[in-house]
């Protein structure tokens, strides 16, 4: 059970020893194995601990809005992109790229052999984060419903069924 504050559940994400529940405008963390398990099957176990909350002035829009990066979880807020980091804290991150704040992330992906998360948008500019910087920067013609890395390479589909490859040369 989850408090309804926060509206409904947007996202859930591992983080380190936590699931990370995300709402609509709240985000709460739970530890622990898991659910309650049989005890004539596998035995006891401890369960999860209770919702704890880790901030309640911002959530995350969209699971596909979410990206798992070595600094922790990125993600879009009604406020901007954020970064819940490994001890829990929540940082604003987006200021750089704050007029942008309007798209819809189609899907935020983490490019594999790259310090890049790339926040596809269905129209207007896809944003660029490069975590080992803490730097933005943002394309153009680059519009899509969906994004993945699949054997190393980055795919993304067009608003208009096209799949295009990045092609590092």
């Amino acid at each position: 059970q989850i408090d309804p504050f926060g509206g409904d559940v947007t996202a859930i994400a591992a983080l380190d020893d936590a699931l990370i529940i995300f709402k609509e405008s709240a985000i709460y963390a739970v530890a622990g194995p898991g659910p309650l398990r049989n005890p004539e099957v596998g035995g006891p176990s401890d369960g999860f601990s209770q919702p704890a909350l880790v901030t309640s002035d911002v959530g995350c829009l969209s699971q596909r809005s979410l990206a798992i990066t070595p600094a922790g979880l990125i993600f879009q807020s009604a406020k901007g992109i954020y970064l819940l980091d490994r001890s829990r804290q929540v940082s604003y991150i987006g200021a750089p790229v704050e007029a942008y704040n309007a798209q819809r992330v189609a899907r935020a992906t983490l490019v594999d052999d790259t310090t890049q998360v790339r926040f596809l948008t269905d129209s207007g500019r896809t944003l660029l984060f490069d975590y080992l910087y803490g730097q933005w920067s943002t394309w153009t013609n680059h519009e899509g419903v969906d994004a993945v890395v699949c054997g190393g390479v980055y795919h993304y589909v067009r608003n208009d069924g096209r799949v295009f490859r990045e092609d590092a040369t």
